[in-house]
């Protein structure tokens, strides 16, 4: 109780540097790891305006964030904002990928976002149904515990989903994101990469999902603090992402990190700002 009223008091610039150094002592402990990045996207076949300017995906997102709210899903304070769930809603019509992997589905706010892209991309494609498999460590749909009240959702991830109708688009999993890609003999397209941040964590994971990955796939990250610097006036940072995709540059990987910076729409805290950033080829 103590400790966690004296942490009120410290500046939030002097908790990110603590964090900062713990992230990088952790870092430091792990060995190199082997890392090939054959399967990525090229940097250079994307274009990323050409995503969040297209008018068809903008008349479906009207559309279908109406129908998720009217569902009583909101994302809740521990969600994704919603404006980076445009921009994932986004990125899956762009893409189409037929195999999707989401480490990190919490209370399912980005979950439903994916799955409701991909209901619409199969609609138009009228091609083999497209799978999205979400892995969170915890058992996020525990109808004793209920997880997701104390983070401001109504419900679970798994009733979002079927109040939406999306539910034949959506596997959950109970796992470790290392355990579940290690041992995972399937190929995904598109991997979103937003569970435990830290950069031991990411280190291992990024080599694990790069093996994963069908051929010109991509990788999305999520609180990617480019140079561990604040994006948000609350001064607040997540190094982890930016730390271990530095050291796997560092150690010749050959990847490009993509911040998406602004989006043409709001995200928090007043202003178009998002963490969100995309993981190619290099070269």
């Amino acid at each position: 109780m103590i400790k966690e009223l004296v942490s009120r008091f410290v500046p939030e610039t002097v908790r990110s540097a603590r964090r900062v150094r713990r992230e990088s002592t952790e870092l430091k402990k792990l060995s190199t790891v082997s890392t090939t990045t054959e399967s990525l996207l090229p940097y250079d076949a994307l274009d990323i305006k050409k995503i969040f300017s297209n008018d068809t995906y903008s008349e479906d997102w009207i559309e279908d964030e109406k129908r998720i709210a009217e569902q009583g899903f909101t994302g809740g304070s521990g969600g994704v904002n919603k404006g980076d769930r445009r921009a994932i809603y986004y990125l899956i019509r762009y893409f189409q990928p037929n195999r999707i992997l989401e480490v990190g589905t919490h209370i399912g706010a980005s979950t439903v976002h994916i799955a409701t892209a991909l209901q619409r991309n199969h609609e138009l494609k009228k091609q083999e149904k497209p799978q999205l498999t979400t892995v969170d460590i915890s058992d996020v749909n525990n109808e004793a515990a209920q997880p997701w009240l104390q983070y401001g959702a109504k419900q679970s991830p798994r009733s979002s989903v079927t109040k939406m109708q999306v539910e034949d688009y959506v596997d959950f999993v109970t796992s470790s994101s290392l355990a579940y890609m290690a041992d995972s003999s399937g190929k995904f397209d598109f991997i979103f990469l937003d569970g435990d941040h830290a950069a031991s964590t990411v280190y291992q994971e990024v080599p694990l999902a790069l093996q994963a990955l069908s051929d010109d796939g991509v990788i999305l990250l999520h609180d990617y603090y480019p140079n561990s610097q604040p994006l948000w006036s609350n001064k607040v940072i997540h190094p982890g992402p930016f730390m271990a995709c530095k050291r796997l540059q560092e150690e010749g990987a050959h990847l490009k990190v993509v911040p998406l910076g602004q989006l043409p729409w709001p995200t928090k805290l007043g202003t178009n700002i998002t963490s969100l950033a995309l993981l190619l080829r290099s070269h």
